[in-house]
């Protein structure tokens, strides 16, 4: 799973703490992290991120020039683990708020709005007729649940 989130607006990212210095390059708060201006460039954009939980920030981004960008997760908006898998692999889904699967599928893909999407009743994409179904909750399936 790959995890993507929006990068909110500088006056949002300003009221999520305490500021202790403005400077010419960057905002530091009082809980020692700080905001640098250069990564203005990247507010408003959804980008992949990576868990971090270092030094106070929860993710990463790193740059297309190999820099990393430390946020804080309230520095973020619509942050949402996106599978990465490819099509018809196995996986367990399940609707709801329970945690645990209902059916076995085959990944078919994510909706415009990143929904989950799996072959019904547990076709494949070589199988299926075209038809799949929307679950809100999908995990990859392991040896013993294949």
């Amino acid at each position: 799973m790959k995890i993507t989130a929006t990068v909110k607006s500088l006056a949002e990212i300003l009221k999520t703490g305490e500021v202790s210095s403005y400077k010419k390059e960057y905002i530091s708060f009082v809980n020692r992290t700080q905001w640098d201006f250069c990564n203005n460039e990247f507010i408003g954009k959804n980008i992949e991120i990576i868990k971090n939980g270092f030094l106070g920030y929860d993710y990463n981004f790193v740059r297309e020039d190999g820099r990393v960008l430390n946020l804080k997760k309230e520095w973020l908006t619509d942050i949402k683990e996106v599978p990465d898998w490819e099509i018809d692999t196995p996986i367990l889904v399940w609707c709801g708020d329970g945690e645990v699967p209902n059916y076995r599928r085959h990944f078919a893909g994510l909706t415009e709005r990143g929904e989950i999407k799996a072959w019904d009743s547990g076709n494949t994409s070589w199988t299926a007729v075209g038809d799949w179904e929307i679950w809100d909750h999908a995990k990859l399936a392991e040896k013993e649940d294949k």
